[in-house]
């Protein structure tokens, strides 16, 4: 477990790149990453 106990911010905007943001928080959590994302908006709208 690489990241363990390692804090992790990801701020997602309102890009069509931000549904990978998805994948990337599902990856540090499986690698023990405490994830806190903060998005806008727009990024909220296009991943869900």
């Amino acid at each position: 477990v690489y990241l363990k106990n390692k804090n992790v911010w990801l701020a997602v905007t309102g890009s069509v790149s931000c549904v990978e943001s998805v994948g990337i928080t599902r990856e540090l959590l499986r690698y023990g990453a405490n994830v806190t994302i903060v998005a806008n908006k727009a990024a909220l709208e296009l991943v869900g």
